[in-house]
């Protein structure tokens, strides 16, 4: 008795055919559960890939406002104010008042490891801005 080609594998190769006919006599299924088991098994482990993809691009657009807003030693202080300084493992962190046009400090320890967040913008009171 010949066999029927199924509607799935109308758009195969003979060899192709070929090969989903014999793997689905292996995996005691018919042609049409083999492949539709097969298909499902690969949008199943594309849709697990995405969704890691997803979480790992939510964490790197997480850390990367954090790494801007928190200006490295050398650089320019833009505005006058409270910092919280960030310290690489040995200390906790603690605040500092840095005015503007001023240079980050590096840490004596951790070096160019520190990072600095702006707590707290202020101005100098007009009457005073013309003592620097």
């Amino acid at each position: 008795m010949k066999e029927k080609k199924t509607s799935l594998l109308l758009r195969c190769t003979p060899v192709e055919a070929a090969l989903i006919r014999l793997a689905a006599r292996q995996s005691r299924r018919s042609v049409n559960a083999y492949i539709l088991y097969t298909v499902l098994s690969r949008i199943d482990i594309q849709h697990r890939l995405e969704k890691k993809v997803a979480a790992t691009n939510i964490r790197r657009q997480i850390k990367k406002p954090l790494a801007l807003d928190r200006p490295s030693p050398g650089t320019e202080v833009l505005k006058s104010g409270v910092y919280r300084v960030f310290h690489h493992k040995h200390r906790a962190p603690h605040d500092v008042i840095l005015m503007q046009s001023e240079t980050f400090p590096a840490c004596s320890r951790c070096g160019a490891a520190v990072r600095f967040q702006l707590l707290k913008a202020a101005s100098l009171p007009s009457s005073l801005s013309g003592m620097r």
